[in-house]
């Protein structure tokens, strides 16, 4: 235990031992060096009551707690966070304190909670960050390159990014959201990317065999390029809301059993068209959607649908759910062919 009410504290050189370790100074404190390295610290509690931490690389078998904000200080490459037996805590904002500018890499056996946002002052150049169990992005994330996030297979291994959420990279960056089971990217949260790659149903223990992915897709995503979906071996659900931002590539990846994939999409009460050979959906007002190994499609919401079939002959079977009130009309390649009512 180091404590000092009125002065910073500043180590220069790697900190190691299986001893916890808990430092609290009345300003600064700065771990310069990369740490644990050699033999891991037990744990680490850090608390600077009138400024920042100054943080590079740091390896512990137990958590690490901190308790003031964090400044990066690796001189432009990695601050690599691991613990490989319990929980990374941060109460306050993470940024960038190098030129140019360092990226941030955190590993839990844990939870990992960040309680502030992360960039917004001073942007990392990127993020790599891998937690167990359920995974859950509140606060902004902002950085220069990349962001990727990934669950570890250890059981309920969801992604949950809500309001105020707002990950956002750099015009060349990319997202990318690799979870073992399932993805929730709620009304209100934000991704801002060039591109977002999304897989899903990785898990490779006997625990989540037969067991497929929900993927619930209704915040808002602004990607210049297109929003990538990967499904896995299973039975996978995808439930989208058709982004005027963003394009989508959905690829259910062949499960091995049926009913298979479930694609849905929330036409947010517009105009939606489909074409059976280009393999698109196309809601008013949003970019196209394409899907491949998608066993069943199903639209909700939608104003009209439009059905265009290819040259060959086409077998439509539609189902409508009879609780629903109202009329719908099926338009076949433009021209109103029959209503379906109450």
């Amino acid at each position: 235990v180091l404590t000092d009410a009125d002065s910073s504290i500043a180590f220069n050189f790697r900190v190691d031992g299986n001893q916890e370790l808990s430092v609290t100074g009345g300003a600064e404190i700065a771990f310069l060096a990369e740490n644990g390295t050699i033999t891991p610290v037990d744990s680490l509690t850090a608390t600077a009551a009138s400024g920042v931490i100054r943080l590079n690389d740091f390896l512990t078998s137990g958590h690490q707690t901190y308790n003031s904000p964090v400044v990066t200080a690796a001189r432009g490459t990695e601050v690599n966070l691991t613990s490989t037996g319990g929980d990374l805590s941060f109460a306050a904002t993470i940024d960038n304190g190098s030129v140019p500018a360092d990226s941030l890499v955190t590993n839990s056996r844990g939870t990992t909670d960040f309680a502030g946002a992360l960039g917004a002052t001073r942007p990392l150049d990127g993020l790599t960050y891998t937690a167990s169990g359920t995974i859950v992005i509140d606060n902004p994330i902002t950085v220069i390159n990349d962001v990727r996030i990934s669950t570890s297979d250890s059981g309920d291994d969801n992604l949950v990014i809500q309001s105020p959420a707002a990950v956002s990279t750099g015009a060349n960056g990319s997202v990318t959201l690799s979870v073992h089971d399932d993805l929730d990217i709620q009304s209100g949260a934000t991704i801002s990317t060039a591109t977002l790659d999304i897989m899903v149903d990785i898990a490779s223990t006997p625990d989540d065999a037969g067991v497929g992915s929900i993927v619930q897709i209704d915040g808002t995503l602004n990607v210049a390029t297109s929003t990538n979906v990967l499904g896995g071996m299973d039975d996978d659900t995808f439930t989208i809301t058709a982004q005027a931002g963003s394009a989508f590539d959905v690829d259910g990846g062949n499960p091995t059993a049926s009913p298979g994939d479930l694609l849905v999409i929330d036409a947010a009460s517009a105009d939606v068209a489909i074409d059976i050979a280009a393999g698109t959906i196309t809601v008013a007002g949003a970019m196209p959607i394409s899907a491949a190994s998608i066993e069943r499609i199903g639209i909700s919401n939608a104003s009209q649908i439009a059905i265009n079939g290819g040259i060959d002959s086409d077998l439509f079977a539609i189902a409508r759910d009879p609780s629903s009130p109202g009329r719908d009309v099926l338009s076949i390649d433009g021209d109103a062919q029959f209503q379906l009512s109450n």
